[in-house]
C-alpha cells in the first residue's frame, strides 16, 4: 500500500507528532497498524498448542497456559481453549494443511472453528479454498448446508444397512447356534 510521503517520513523518523499527520495518513496509518496487529495476534495464537504441548509457559513462571495466553498476548481463557481445541481436532482428524494454517496465523481463529465440525481428509482442500474466499457469513451457511448434506448421506447409509440386515437377521436357539429369524405371522 502506498502512503504519502508525509506518512512514509513518519514511519522512518521517529519520533514525530502524530498530530501532524494529515486525516488520511492518520487512517492509513491506523489500518496498517491494525492489520499487523490481527497478523501478529493470529500468529500468537498458533504458538499457543505447541506451548501448551511443551509446557513453556513454566519457562515463563506461569501457572497454565491460560495465564500465558493472557500475559503474553492479551487472550482470553476461553480463546486459549478454543484455539487448542481445534488444533487437536484437526491432528485428530489428520487435516495437516489446516493445522498448518492454524499454526502460521494464515486464517483467522473464527474461520478455522467454524469448519471444524464438518473437516475431513476427504474434503481438506476444500475447505481451505472455503476459507480463503469466503466471509464470515457466507462460510457458516456453506458449512449449515454441508452438515445438512453429511446428515442426509447418513440417514441414507443407514437405511440401506437396516435393509441389507434385514435379510441375514438371525437368532439364536437353545443349543447356542444360530438360526434365520422368522417373525410370527
Amino acid at each position: 500500500q502506498i502512503f504519502s510521503t508525509h506518512i512514509n517520513n513518519f514511519l522512518t523518523n521517529f519520533p514525530m507528532k502524530i498530530s501532524t499527520l494529515s486525516d488520511d495518513d492518520l487512517l492509513a496509518l491506523c489500518k496498517k497498524y491494525g492489520t499487523q496487529a490481527i497478523l501478529w495476534r493470529r500468529k500468537f495464537l498458533g504458538l499457543l498448542p505447541e506451548v501448551n504441548e511443551r509446557k513453556l509457559f513454566e519457562k515463563k513462571k506461569c501457572f497454565s497456559i491460560y495465564e500465558f495466553g493472557a500475559k503474553l498476548g492479551g487472550v482470553t481463557k476461553e480463546y486459549v481453549q478454543r484455539v487448542i481445541q481445534i488444533d487437536k481436532t484437526f491432528e485428530e482428524k489428520g487435516v495437516f494443511q489446516l493445522r498448518t494454517m492454524l499454526q502460521e496465523g494464515s486464517a483467522s481463529i473464527s474461520k478455522l472453528a467454524k469448519i471444524v465440525s464438518v473437516v475431513s481428509i476427504e474434503n481438506e482442500l476444500e475447505m481451505i479454498t472455503a476459507i480463503k474466499n469466503l466471509p464470515h457469513d457466507s462460510l457458516e451457511t456453506y458449512v449449515r448446508d454441508m452438515k445438512s448434506k453429511l446428515e442426509k448421506e447418513n440417514v441414507q447409509d443407514e437405511f440401506c444397512n437396516i435393509i441389507r440386515n434385514t435379510d441375514q437377521r438371525t437368532v439364536e436357539n437353545q443349543n447356542g447356534l444360530f438360526e434365520p429369524f422368522i417373525e410370527a405371522g
